[in-house]
């Protein structure tokens, strides 16, 4: 009896001990599952209690290794999502925007609704389905080291910021005054974002985010325009988060400058020699008639025939344009001197009378020699409009039935007589050349370089604007390596009564003859007008004529 009791008081002593452990361990894992539990909906300071209790009081490692367990799996039962609030659509942190975000936080356990709350910049906030949120901040939910933190710093709501570049109109009375305006000039490729800056300091600008429009059509260039005038259009910036401003501003596309506003304004009749009586107006260079795109000052397009539109109105004179260079210069020639000269030391272009000439117009801006009644002596401004230019003095081969390309080409090579290696020499001024002359009538179908060959002087008489019955020298000379004096003669033009003589010579009876100063008009010259006898190109000093009557399309 002693003994059996001894095994019941055993057995129960065992039957005891085992239920306290698993009364322990039940109650370990009961404070852990509390524990989590408290973590997702308590997230108060007496889970730190909670926990050091445990770890001070428990050191079977089973129960340790289920309560841990339980705690990395907090991650997996905390869902915070968010979503864009016009779209609904998931938004990552990692991209730019600038709609509201609507916050959702899922819990796996179920959690009265006082216990629902999250951190808002590490403020204790309330949660409540699709919790807007509105700018950047840093949310978090749950509690140490398994606490859930979103750094939304990508939320962009303001707008970009944009600056215009000022240039500069002109009122009616001359007056300049400060504007966005973009100016431009006909036919020019600039781009429409000229002017334009933009900046975003937080999202930046997107990489197509400038955009200008006309009418609903996206304009890159200014060459959008074909008319003059002036144009309102819209530009449209956007932020790699999707805000956008839109701003408005004034195109003012002028008239081309120089040879580029004749160009614009009248139609090219023709191109190469005109021949046969050709339509008067202007033409188009090409190699027939000297066109050289390396030579700036060599002509592009040039006037041919006897009705032309080639008046220009400057330094209150009226002049006439012989052609548009290749640099868009104007060569300009002026009206016939009063004053005849004679060829001085019998070479025009190293006379002592030419070089006087050139060198008091140079210092002193005399449009003639001094003495000539018709002289002009230009003011400081209108100065500063005429050009150093290039000119040629080339000689030609006496007796030669030549071309029109050939005739150029000596004019531009021969170096005979400026006794160096060049044919060309700078200057402000100097006469025209043979080949003006020769351009100048529609009708050159054979071209002689001698009098007594001269079979169609009569069509120059008709068919030239440039004809007339007042000899006048060139800066051109003959040739003729037979007789020395013959390097004396100069090419002159004379229009007689009976027409039979484009270009005449003669070395033992001519010793005065009149003159036709030229010279080179800048090609940032501003023009107006129409060339014609009423209305001459007029070069003007600023867009006043212009900029202030343009109606705003």
């Amino acid at each position: 009896m002693k003994v059996l009791r001894k095994l019941r008081e055993e057995n129960g002593s065992i039957t005891m001990t085992v239920v306290a452990a698993m009364l322990l361990i039940i109650a370990c894992i009961t404070i852990a599952f509390m524990s989590i539990f408290n973590k997702n909906i308590s997230q108060n300071s007496k889970i730190r209690i909670i926990e050091k209790n445990y770890a001070d009081s428990s050191s079977n490692e089973k129960i340790k290794e289920q309560y841990n367990d339980t705690l990395n799996r907090l991650n997996s039962i905390i869902n915070v999502r968010l979503y864009k609030s016009s779209s609904g659509e998931e938004y990552s942190v990692d991209q730019w925007t600038n709609d509201n975000l609507k916050l959702n936080i899922t819990w796996d356990i179920p959690i009265p609704e006082e216990y629902k709350y999250f951190f808002y910049n590490g403020v204790q906030t309330g949660y409540s389905d699709n919790y807007e949120i509105n700018e950047n901040c840093t949310i978090s939910v749950g509690y140490g080291n398994d606490k859930k933190t979103i750094e939304i710093t990508k939320l962009d709501k303001n707008i970009p910021q944009y600056t215009i570049a000022e240039d500069v109109e002109y009122n009616p009375d001359g007056t300049s005054k400060e504007s966005n305006t973009l100016i431009t000039y006909l036919g020019d490729n600039k781009s429409i974002l000229t002017g334009i800056s933009v900046e975003d300091n937080e999202s930046g600008i997107a990489p197509d985010g400038v955009k200008c429009y006309k009418n609903n059509s996206e304009i890159s260039t200014t060459d959008f325009f074909t008319q003059v005038g002036r144009y309102e259009v819209d530009y449209k910036v956007k932020d790699n988060a999707g805000n956008e401003t839109t701003l408005k501003r004034d195109v003012l596309v002028r008239w081309p400058l120089a040879g580029k506003y004749i160009i614009a304004k009248q139609n090219v009749v023709g191109e190469g020699l005109a021949t046969g009586g050709q339509t008067s107006g202007l033409y188009k260079d090409n190699l027939d008639t000297g066109l050289d795109s390396t030579l700036p000052f060599s002509s592009k397009y040039y006037y041919s025939g006897n009705n032309v539109n080639n008046n220009i109105s400057f330094a209150g004179k009226t002049y006439n344009v012989i052609n548009i260079s290749v640099n868009d210069d104007l060569k300009i020639i002026s009206d016939i001197s009063s004053k005849s000269i004679g060829w001085g030391n019998k070479q025009i272009y190293n006379s002592t009378i030419y070089q006087n000439w050139i060198g008091d117009f140079s210092t002193n801006r005399h449009l003639y020699d001094s003495s000539d009644s018709k002289n002009y002596v230009f003011s400081e401004n209108e100065w500063s409009h005429i050009d150093r230019g290039t000119f040629y003095a080339g000689r030609f081969e006496r007796n030669t039935n030549d071309t029109l390309a050939n005739t150029i080409n000596l004019e531009r090579t021969s170096v005979y007589r400026l006794g160096g290696d060049s044919a060309a020499f700078n200057s402000l001024m100097a006469y025209p050349n043979v080949s003006d002359y020769l351009k100048a009538c529609n009708y050159m179908d054979l071209i002689y370089n001698i009098r007594s060959s001269q079979t169609n002087g009569s069509k120059f008489k008709n068919y030239s604007w440039l004809a007339s019955n007042e000899e006048q020298w060139t800066i051109n000379s003959k040739r003729d390596d037979s007789s020395l004096s013959a390097e004396n003669d100069f090419w002159i033009l004379n229009k007689t009564s009976s027409g039979n003589e484009i270009l005449s010579w003669d070395c033992d009876s001519i010793f005065n003859r009149k003159y036709r100063p030229v010279f080179y008009l800048k090609n940032n010259t501003i023009l107006s007008g129409a060339g014609t006898t009423s209305d001459p190109f007029t070069v003007q000093e600023n867009w006043a004529w212009f900029d202030s009557y343009q109606q705003k399309q």
